[in-house]
């Protein structure tokens, strides 16, 4: 039984993360310039965010190369808090993919994706069945995750916690949340830890009660990765990430304090008895409607971050454009070292015309400045 959850979920993992590596490295020429024709519009940037993450289905990326752009002067912060709130939607359609339920289908996919590899000749050709072959190993783990469960379903202890989570209240709920942060944190993908529910779900071992909250620690969780990557970083990365997280806990906190009951209400009549289309539509309907009720508070949102983010102490870290993960975006990595060059321009004939004033007027105070 542990050896096939535990193998379903690495099967399920590495799908995940080879289809959406894959993809990424396709679409990331087009990336910048989908980004490009946001212009000043808020719906603009929600939706170059969602059309972009669901070409490459990896938020993380948008969010990176979102981050670049601010600092190469070319998105606002509230364009790129438009651009993340589309990625956050844009990044659902996984969970919708697995809620299909395609397991039957996943050894021809993978089998047509290895002599599709073995044929290629080119580097994208290669790149797309890997695609393929992610895609096709997501449903081969989904399908060893739902044999384990369905062993699982059958332990004593299953049927207790099921009946101790049965009609759950507020305080039970706020666990399940923080145990869905907390799975989320460490896995790094909420799209991991939905497509394990949806196993789950096939085992009937999670109803959608359950769900709910751990969707919405899920989507807090998926946070973190960007808040302990933008360590380091400038300011405008921080601010990024802390943004990407407010409006995340803001939509927690309405879910689970206000509409949990009314969103599973509304999911038995859209998708009655089909627990995989309720999860997968749980978690498209939060990122979505967080993204409605929180787009007239942009500004609010990027002015909050300024406050949270205070400016770093030592000026020339703060001035810095360069981040050596745009390296992977050549058109940003030239953007950002142009700003950068221009920075430092600045700052070498600042320091040129203080020397010379102190020099010619004799001024002992410039010369401390320098």
């Amino acid at each position: 039984m542990i050896s096939t959850v535990l193998g379903g979920i690495g099967l399920l993992m590495y799908g995940i993360e080879t289809m959406k590596d894959s993809l990424e490295w396709l679409t990331q020429e087009q990336g910048q310039k989908l980004l490009s024709l946001s212009g000043k519009s808020t719906l603009k940037a929600i939706l170059v965010g969602f059309i972009l993450t669901i070409i490459n289905q990896k938020s993380s990326a948008t969010t990176v190369t979102v981050v670049g752009m601010v600092n190469a002067g070319m998105l606002s912060l509230v364009q790129a808090t438009g651009v993340i709130m589309g990625a956050n939607i844009g990044t659902t359609v996984t969970a919708q993919i697995l809620a299909f339920r395609l397991e039957w289908l996943s050894l021809f996919i993978v089998g047509i994706a290895v002599m599709f590899w073995r044929v290629s000749d080119t580097k994208t050709g290669e790149t797309l069945s890997k695609a393929l072959l992610g895609l096709g190993l997501m449903f081969v783990g989904l399908s060893f995750v739902k044999d384990g469960m369905l062993q699982v379903a059958e332990l004593d202890v299953t049927k207790q916690l099921l009946n101790l989570c049965e009609a759950p209240g507020l305080g039970i709920c706020l666990v399940i949340a923080f145990a869905g942060f907390l799975l989320t944190a460490v896995a790094r993908s909420s799209s991991l830890i939905t497509g394990i529910m949806i196993g789950m779900a096939m085992a009937g071992i999670m109803p959608i009660e359950i769900a709910i909250p751990l969707i919405a620690g899920a989507n807090l969780g998926k946070c973190v990765p960007a808040l302990q990557n933008s360590r380091g970083t400038s300011r405008t990365a921080r601010q990024v990430a802390v943004i990407h997280f407010l409006f995340n806990l803001f939509g927690a906190f309405l879910l689970l304090f206000f509409f949990r009951n009314l969103l599973a209400d509304a999911l038995e009549w859209v998708a009655p008895n089909a627990l995989t289309h309720q999860i997968a539509h749980a978690h498209t309907i939060f990122n979505l409607g967080t993204t409605v009720i929180c787009l007239p508070f942009i500004g609010f949102f990027a002015k909050t971050s300024e406050r949270l983010v205070p400016k770093d102490k030592d000026a020339a870290a703060d001035q810095s454009n360069l981040d050596v993960r745009m390296l992977e975006t050549p058109g940003l990595a030239l953007a950002q070292s142009y700003n950068e060059i221009i920075a430092l321009t600045r700052t070498a004939l600042g320091s040129y015309q203080m020397a010379f004033q102190s020099i010619k007027g004799q001024e002992d105070k410039i010369w401390d400045r320098l």
